[in-house]
């Protein structure tokens, strides 16, 4: 029944982006999302692993139906940071990225610890830790939604830290495509 549901949502999804060629809004495009998403679920994409560590991405896949492009996964961790990048292409653009980062709260740490440091050191173990989540769709103008630890924090786009996503978006295409060509 579970497979069942989810060709049905394939199949339905595929129906209505197919009719009028673009994506125009959020709404739209997290549809398109979730049929991405499920042909992910399904086994049904060709994927691409980069087989070195990318430079922008860490550990990055490409997800490809009928060789075009339409996921890309990025995942980082160092040290004391998780981040996970998640881009969405429609015909042959990024139409959505989504970003999940785990990160040190320093600010809190160095209010319990002002000089920086516990007895022994940096006290790990009294580090908090915050979750960010953001969402950019890439429509005009583009529209950026962060969560920070669940809060809404943020509805500005950050033109400098956005310009670097795409940045690294182009770099880690490149990556992906020397891999095919080879």
């Amino acid at each position: 029944m579970k497979t069942i549901t989810k060709i049905l949502i394939i199949l339905s999804c595929h129906l209505s982006f197919g009719q009028n060629g673009s994506l125009i809004n959020i709404n739209d495009i997290d549809k398109y999302c979730i049929y991405v998403d499920s042909l992910i679920e399904i086994n049904h994409l060709v994927i691409v692993e980069y087989p070195d560590m990318s430079f922008c991405g860490g550990d990055l896949k490409g997800f490809y139906l009928n060789d075009s492009l339409i996921y890309l996964s990025s995942t980082v961790s160092i040290e004391l940071i998780f981040r996970k990048l998640n881009v969405y292409f429609y015909g042959g653009k990024s139409i959505k990225i989504h970003l999940y980062e785990h990160f040190p709260n320093w600010d809190e740490y160095y209010l319990e610890f002002p000089n920086g440091e516990g007895e022994y050191g940096t006290d790990y173990t009294s580090m908090t830790y915050a979750d960010a989540t953001s969402n950019y769709y890439l429509i005009k103008p583009t529209v950026a939604q962060t969560l920070i630890n669940d809060v809404f924090v943020e509805e500005k786009l950050n033109n400098e830290k956005h310009e670097s996503h795409l940045k690294c978006i182009k770099n880690m295409i490149k990556e992906l495509v020397s891999i095919i060509d080879e």
